[in-house]
C-alpha cells in the first residue's frame, strides 16, 4: 500500500524548540502513511527536559511507508537524532551529531534508532550518543571513536 501523502521535505534549517522544558518536541515529523523524501535539511535536535518518559527527536519517522531520509545534518542535543518506526524506510548518508550535556531527566540518547520493518540504514555518520546505532541497520555506517 502506498502512503496517503507523498512529501518532499528538503533544504530546510530547523532550530531547536524554545519550550523543551514543557514539550517533547520533534523538529521534523513524517508519519501515518506518508511516503516521499526527507533530504538535505539541517536540523538542531530537541531534548525533553520534563519528568515523564517521553523523548524529543530531530527527525521522527513514524508509521511511514517507503520514506527516503538522506543527506540530512542533525546537530545539537537530541534525545534521539533519527527515530524510525515505519515500513521500508531508507536512511542513507545522514550526519547525526550529539553536542552538549544531556539533561538529568533525559532517559534517551540514541543517534539513529531503526525499529521499523525492512529498514535500510547505510553510510550514516553518528557521533556523541550513548547508543549511536540501534535496531535494524545496513552497512557502512560510521561511528567515530565510538561503538555501534
Amino acid at each position: 500500500m502506498i502512503g496517503d501523502l507523498d512529501v518532499v521535505v528538503a533544504h530546510n534549517s530547523v532550530g531547536a524548540s524554545a519550550t523543551q522544558d514543557n514539550l517533547a518536541a520533534n523538529s521534523i515529523q513524517v508519519s501515518y502513511g506518508a511516503t516521499g523524501v526527507v533530504t538535505q535539511n539541517q536540523v538542531d535536535g530537541n531534548q525533553w527536559k520534563g519528568t515523564s518518559d517521553y523523548a524529543a527527536t530531530a527527525l521522527l519517522i513514524y508509521f511511514t511507508e517507503g520514506l527516503l531520509v538522506e543527506n540530512n545534518i542533525v546537530r545539537g542535543n537530541s534525545d534521539i537524532g533519527i527515530y524510525e518506526y515505519g515500513d521500508s524506510s531508507s536512511l542513507i548518508n545522514n550526519k547525526v551529531f550529539d553536542i552538549g550535556e544531556d539533561h538529568p531527566n533525559s532517559g534517551y540518547d540514541y543517534g539513529i534508532g531503526a525499529w521499523g520493518t525492512n529498514v535500510i540504514a547505510s553510510k550514516n555518520k553518528v557521533a556523541g550518543f550513548e547508543i549511536p546505532l540501534y535496531g535494524t541497520l545496513g552497512d557502512k555506517n560510521v561511528v567515530p571513536n565510538g561503538h555501534g
